[in-house]
């Protein structure tokens, strides 16, 4: 399992599946756990929304919403966990970029730093 750590300046409410992958090397079963520290209380906060790509430039397909008060999330410790294989589409020696979002009833802030690993 991995951990990426972040921190930016949405159990997920859902999460958008790539095509799953099929076949010899898919890495299906390998978890990919992102955590990241929260916003500050003050930012007032309402969720996260996690971007994935394949490499640090382009990591701009939404994969997570995460608001606060979904069942599960835990505010003060935000994560998501993905299955590289069914929900990103990842096989063995890809390529996996990964971007946070806070966002607030004032919009969304600045990306944190892409976060990038070797499934």
């Amino acid at each position: 399992m991995y951990h990426v750590l972040g921190t930016p300046s949405r159990e997920p409410a859902f999460v958008i599946k790539a095509a799953a992958c099929a076949g010899e090397g898919c890495a299906h079963g390998r978890k990919v756990r992102l955590t990241w520290n929260p916003n500050p209380s003050a930012e007032k906060v309402t969720g996260y929304t996690v971007y994935f790509g394949r490499n640090a430039d382009t990591v701009d397909q939404k994969t997570s919403d995460l608001p606060i008060a979904y069942p599960g999330f835990d505010p003060s410790a935000p994560s998501v966990e993905y299955d590289a294989g069914s929900n990103l589409g990842l096989f063995y020696g890809d390529r996996a970029c990964f971007r946070v979002r806070a966002y607030s009833e004032q919009g969304e802030s600045p990306p944190s730093a892409s976060v990038c690993i070797t499934i």
